[in-house]
C-alpha cells in the first residue's frame, strides 16, 4: 500500500508541475500583434463564461447525485463521487485556460516556423492531459488514504465487505470525474463530445 501510495503522490506531482511549467512555457511566448491579443481576449472571455455557467449547473447536479449515492450506498462513495467530480472541474478549468493563452501564441509563432507553432501547440495542448492524469492520481491517493481497504469500518464491517466498499468509492471517483463529460456536455452543448 505504501508504494502505491507513493507512487501515486510521485506521479501526481510530476503530471501537475509540468501543467504548471506548460502554462508558464506558452505565457512565455509572445502573443501576437494587437487584433491577435483582442481576438484571444474574445474568446477567452467566452470559454471562461461558459465554464463559469457550467459549473453552477454542474454544482445542483452533483450535490443531487451525491446526496442519492449518499442514501443508497454510504457517505464514502458520495464523497468520492464528489471528489472526483471536482478534480474533474478543476481539470477542466486547468485545460481551458492553458488553451486559450495558446492559440494567439500558436498563430504568431507559426509566421516564424512550424517547428515553434507545433511546441507551443502541443505543449499547450499537454497541460490538459497532463493535469488530468495528475489530479486522477492526486484523487486516487487522497481515496487510499482517507478511505483504505482492509481494515473495519465504523459500522463494525467484516474485511471483504470494506474491500468492496473501498471498491466502491474508487469507481464513484471516477464516475465523478466523468460524469462532466457524459452528461452536462450533451445537455449544455447538444451532443457527444
Amino acid at each position: 500500500m505504501g508504494v502505491i501510495l507513493a507512487t501515486s503522490g510521485l506521479v501526481a506531482v510530476a503530471a501537475l508541475f509540468w501543467s504548471a511549467y506548460g502554462t508558464y512555457y506558452v505565457l512565455r511566448r509572445e502573443a501576437g500583434d494587437e487584433r491577435m491579443r483582442q481576438i484571444q481576449g474574445f474568446i477567452r472571455e467566452g470559454a471562461w463564461a461558459f465554464m463559469i455557467a457550467e459549473a453552477k449547473v454542474m454544482a445542483v447536479t452533483l450535490l443531487i447525485i451525491g446526496a442519492i449515492l449518499w442514501a443508497i450506498f454510504y457517505w464514502e462513495v458520495a464523497v468520492s463521487f464528489w471528489v472526483g467530480s471536482g478534480l474533474s472541474m478543476a481539470a477542466g478549468f486547468i485545460g481551458m485556460n492553458a488553451a486559450t493563452l495558446a492559440n494567439a501564441r500558436t498563430t504568431h509563432a507559426v509566421r516564424r516556423s512550424l517547428r515553434e507553432a507545433l511546441t507551443v501547440a502541443f505543449t499547450g495542448g499537454s497541460v490538459m492531459g497532463l493535469g488530468v492524469a495528475g489530479l486522477s492520481a492526486a484523487g486516487l491517493g487522497v481515496r487510499d488514504l482517507a478511505f483504505p481497504p482492509g481494515i473495519r469500518s465504523s459500522y463494525g464491517a467484516h474485511h471483504h465487505q470494506n474491500d468492496l466498499r473501498h471498491s466502491r468509492c474508487g469507481c464513484e471517483l471516477h464516475q465523478g470525474s466523468s460524469h462532466r463529460f457524459r452528461l452536462l456536455r450533451r445537455c449544455l452543448v447538444g451532443g457527444p463530445l
